[in-house]
């Protein structure tokens, strides 16, 4: 039996009808607070669009200038690695960061200076091209742990020892189980025979053999741990 509908019901408000009313007359009474409002969303949109495009713009710049400095490291290393030859490779990689110098390509190319510089033994502005890359670079980049190596050879040659195996750690650390780990352990293990630890250096070692793969690296590092185990 359907519920009865009484004269007295008909005659009742509509809720919903009710709140539309009220929202049509607060817009009404606000109307131009409303169109400002909208007016300024609108104005936002807009400049979060071109702030993406012109994001994108700089990249693809950026990304120009660093595959002609990569395309000039790689043509001039095939035939002289001096310091003389490399001056123009380091000042192609420097005006990546120079004129972009918030964008992916700049991270790369602290990167690839830290490398250039260590080449030709500057280890001072190799180790400052590391340190602007790891400031830089997302947490996730591929080349964090090869630079964290690199810092390491820089705090080496400098024998800066215990910073070197700082460097070495992290590069362990964040390369997680991959394809560095093991090398990573080697460097410290070498490390601790240059401050002339030898137990320490051999239990690296032994932890360096169980992650190596290469086959020659490994006969290395078992030549060390017999010769530190005799």
């Amino acid at each position: 039996m359907s519920a009865r509908v009484t004269k007295k019901d008909v005659e009742k408000p509509d809720p919903f009808f009710e709140f539309m009313e009220r929202i049509y007359g607060y817009l009404a009474e606000h109307k131009k607070k409303f169109y400002i409002a909208a007016s300024v969303l609108a104005g936002l949109l807009v400049l979060a669009t071109g702030v993406f495009f012109y994001s994108r713009h700089v990249e693809q710049q950026a990304e120009k200038l660093y595959l002609k400095a990569y395309e000039l490291q790689y043509s001039t290393t095939a035939l002289d690695s001096s310091k003389d030859s490399l001056t123009p490779v380091l000042a192609a990689y420097e005006e990546v960061i120079r004129t972009h110098p918030r964008s992916l390509a700049a991270d790369n190319a602290h990167y690839m200076l830290g490398n250039l510089y260590y080449r030709i033994a500057d280890y001072d502005q190799s180790q400052s091209s590391f340190e602007a890359f790891l400031d830089k670079a997302t947490r996730k980049h591929v080349l964090i742990p090869f630079a964290y190596t690199g810092l390491g050879y820089c705090h080496e040659a400098k024998q800066e020892y215990e910073k070197a195996l700082v460097a070495f750690e992290k590069a362990a650390q964040k390369d997680a189980g991959g394809l560095l780990t093991g090398v990573s352990y080697g460097n410290m293990a070498r490390i601790y025979e240059e401050m002339k630890d030898p137990k320490k250096a051999l239990e690296l070692y032994q932890q360096a053999l169980e992650k190596i793969s290469d086959p020659s690296m490994a006969a290395f590092i078992k030549r060390k741990i017999a010769s530190l185990s005799g």
